[in-house]
Formats: structure tokens, sequence, C-alpha cells
């Protein structure tokens, strides 16, 4: 059988009907050499190619296009076809590498950690403080009884860089709670009842009472030993009117007393600014209680100011 020309050849085929006849080949996919036939390329034939969805024909030259797309870019070089994930955007789903502090994977999936003080993650609100909304988060105003946002009067209080302090104006109140042992021992050892203010502030004393707590077991005994607030300890200047302890500090039941602003407490700047305030026991040390049951608190009222 004589091949007539590289484009058509004629001869007996059998096919799987067993049926024979002449065939011709297109020239455009095969090449016939001396009774051969081969694809051109040494490939394969393909008639369809199958996606997720659809299918795809391969042209009359038996080839067929792999396109990118969303997120993926294809290339060829000589006889293979590389298919990349591109990287994924803010608007472009993609290839992406999760940071291990803030996520987990597992087979493919992704997990957001928890949120902690430093590292950013999942978190929950408490609703009593929160409110969520469409990923929104708004601190919820402040109670009386349940933290939140708050305004402050400019009037009452200054804010700065978030700290928030009574204004001048406002008076304050501290309160200490002294032991039976420390009592005895004021003569020795005044106690602080209002910490010290900042350089170039002072404590104005506005007044203070004193609650005896009789514990049930034996009373305080004293001899003309009275108290006295100062500035700074025993050797400062007095503040306070001196506060009577007989028939106070003495007493066998709970007994309150108070304390009022000396007149003209003059003291030297030095003496007053940046000073605490403190109890002294202007006689000697006090005796008795022997149970160690009884305590005396002191509440002062003062105000802050800067001259």
């Amino acid at each position: 059988m004589a091949n007539k020309n590289p484009l058509a050849y004629t001869g007996r085929v059998s096919g799987s009907t067993k049926v024979q006849g002449d065939v011709q080949f297109d020239g455009t996919q095969f090449t016939v050499v001396n009774g051969i036939v081969k694809l051109k390329g040494g490939g394969l034939a393909v008639d369809t190619l199958a996606g997720d969805s659809g299918t795809a024909t391969p042209d009359a030259a038996g080839k067929a296009t792999i396109s990118g797309g969303s997120g993926i870019t294809t290339s060829a070089t000589s006889n293979t076809v590389t298919i990349t994930g591109d990287d994924a955007t803010t608007t472009t789903k993609g290839v992406a590498s999760f940071p291990a502090a803030q996520f987990s994977t597992s087979s493919g999936a992704v997990t957001i950690l928890d949120a902690t003080d430093s590292v950013k993650g999942a978190a929950s609100f408490d609703a009593t403080q929160f409110t969520v909304t469409a990923g929104d988060v708004t601190i919820n105003d402040a109670t009386d009884s349940v933290k939140g946002a708050a305004s402050f009067s400019a009037t009452d209080f200054t804010v700065t860089s978030g700290a928030v302090s009574l204004a001048e104006s406002i008076p304050s109140v501290a309160s200490v709670t002294m032991t039976s042992a420390e009592v005895k021992a004021l003569a020795t050892t005044p106690i602080q009842l209002v910490a010290a203010p900042a350089a170039g502030s002072a404590i104005i004393f506005e007044g203070a009472s004193l609650k005896l707590t009789y514990g049930g077991t034996n009373v305080f005994t004293e001899s003309g030993d009275n108290l006295g607030i100062k500035y700074t300890d025993a050797s400062g200047v007095q503040v306070s009117d001196t506060i009577e302890a007989t028939g106070f500090i003495d007493q066998a039941a709970s007994t309150y007393t108070s304390a009022v602003p000396v007149k003209d407490a003059i003291v030297a700047a030095t003496g007053a600014e940046a000073q605490a305030l403190v109890l002294d026991n202007l006689g000697s040390n006090f005796a008795g209680n022997a149970g160690d049951d009884n305590t005396l608190t002191v509440s002062v009222l003062y105000r802050i100011v800067t001259i």
C-alpha cells in the first residue's frame, strides 16, 4: 500500500466494528511517514476537557488553553503547565499564611486564638459593660454599680492623660483604723492619716471624726495625754485644736469625738508643702487594754491646694 502524500493515507484499517475501508488523516493533527501515523507533537488525542463545572473542547489543532482566574496564575514552558496560587490581598482571594501567635491551623481549618493583654485575637465582651453590633464594640455608660464609660465635670475633676484627680475645690475624706498597739504607741510613732501631696501642693485640714471601738475586754488608760493632728510627724506644726482624750479614749463603750482646725496655723511653706498629715499623742503613750481588742478610726476631711 503506497503513501500517496503526507497529508492523506489510503489503506485498509480495522476498527472495533471490524469494518475495513479507506481513511484520511488531517495533516494539522497527524504525520504519516512510511505508512506510520503519529499525532503531531507525540501527544495523545484529547477530545474533551472536564472542569469542576462545564467542559472544554480542543480546537482543530488539538490545542486547549488552561486559564488563570481569581487568585490563580498559569504559565507554560516547553511541555509543562504550571498552576500557581496568588498571594491573597484585602480584595482578592488567594494563598495566605497565618501568624502562630494569633491563629492555629489543622487539616486546612484556621482558628483564631483567644486574645491576651499583649496579642490580638478572639475575645468576648461582658454584656453589662459592652455592646457589640456588627463587629463594632461600644463601652456602655458607667453606673453606680457597673464599670463603663464616664465623663467628668471640669468643675470637680481634672483629667490628664487618662488620670482623673479631684479638683482642688472638692474636699476629700481619708479614713485610717489603728490597732490597739498602734494607739498605745502614738506618742512614740505618730500614724499617717493623709499621704503627702505632690511638690508645691499642701493639705488643708478641715476637720476630723474619731471613733473609739471598744473591744469589750478592758479600757485604754491615760493621764493628760491628748491628741493632735500635725504636718509631717511629731515635730510638725499642729493643724487641729487639741483633741481631749479624757472621757473619750478611756471609755468602756464605743465613743465618738471630733477635731476642728486650729485658728491661725502658721507654718513655713517647707513645713506644709508636700507634707503628710499625722495623728500624734501630745503627751506620753497610752496604756491599758491588755486584751489589745480596742481600735481607733480617724476620718479626715481635707483639701489639697497648689498656691
